[in-house]
């Protein structure tokens, strides 16, 4: 099922995506952030991403959490990805600002092949390491 324009203004979508060195970044929307062709292509898709992200990659590192704590989903999220080896950012306007980093970062080689396969279409031109904010063209 695709993930439509309207769903994009009513819902905090979190995909994820490596950049061209391969390291693994995550996104949430907050209904403001573009979204690109590939996440909005297959609503189970990107579902199935969250759930072996979120639920069975196993933690590794420690994180660097760029902005302030507060107590909140978005920033407990972002610190427990960020603990797995994964970037995180947040919509902001129109881009996306790292939020947390993680001490050992993971990338998409360490990954299972089912995994490695989905995230090898989803590329977003930036080196996660030489910026702090990425912009990314809408799917609408």
């Amino acid at each position: 099922m695709r993930i439509t324009n309207i769903d994009l203004q009513c819902e905090d979508i979190m995909w994820f995506a490596i950049d061209k060195n391969g390291y693994i970044l995550e996104f949430t929307s907050s209904g403001i952030g573009n979204v690109p062709e590939f996440v909005c292509a297959d609503r189970k898709v990107n579902e199935l991403l969250e759930d072996f992200f979120m639920n069975v990659l196993p933690e590794s590192t420690s994180e660097q959490l760029i902005i302030p704590y507060e107590d909140n989903d978005l920033v407990n999220d972002a610190i427990m990805l960020s603990q797995k080896g994964i970037y995180c950012f947040d919509a902001n306007g129109d881009s996306y600002y790292k939020i947390c980093s993680p001490k050992a970062s993971l990338r998409i080689d360490n990954l299972p092949e089912d995994i490695r396969n989905i995230l090898s279409k989803r590329y977003i031109d930036t080196d996660v390491f030489s910026t702090d904010i990425v912009n990314v063209e809408h799917a609408y």
